[in-house]
């Protein structure tokens, strides 16, 4: 175990900020995609309440595969692989859901949808575990 001089010592290092500012940004992007899945979803054709609960599945796989990934990540001792391929899958859903057309493919902007949110959860507690390692 190291020492800490001083509190602020151990925020000095570039770790701290880069770990910081990869939290910082996959927040900004799961946060607003959060707000947005649903007005997404009603794009797809249906109705506010509806919508509302198709959101369900999508969050529901997240959280299942946040907790195995979580798992893998601890098993390997290795979290950047897990973050960085869940990154790649987010960037991959939002790729589909700029590209494909509003109004039709509904399964395959589902599918975007739900690519966007198993990529980017699994990430938040991989990057607060990789700090503190």
């Amino acid at each position: 175990m190291r020492r800490v001089d001083t509190p602020l010592s151990s925020s000095a290092g570039p770790q701290t900020y880069l770990i910081t500012w990869i939290y910082g940004s996959i927040n900004v992007i799961l946060f607003g995609f959060s707000y947005t899945l649903p007005t997404i979803l009603t794009q797809l054709g249906y109705t506010a309440e509806i919508a509302q609960l198709m959101t369900v599945p999508l969050y529901g796989a997240a959280c299942i595969l946040t907790f195995l990934t979580s798992l893998f990540a601890d098993r390997i001792g290795r979290r950047s692989p897990v973050i960085l391929v869940g990154l790649v899958v987010s960037l991959i859903g939002l790729v589909m859901l700029a590209a494909l057309p509003k109004d039709r493919m509904a399964v395959a902007r589902y599918i975007g949808c739900l690519l966007v949110l198993i990529g980017g959860y699994p990430a938040i507690p991989g990057t607060l575990a990789w700090n503190c390692e």
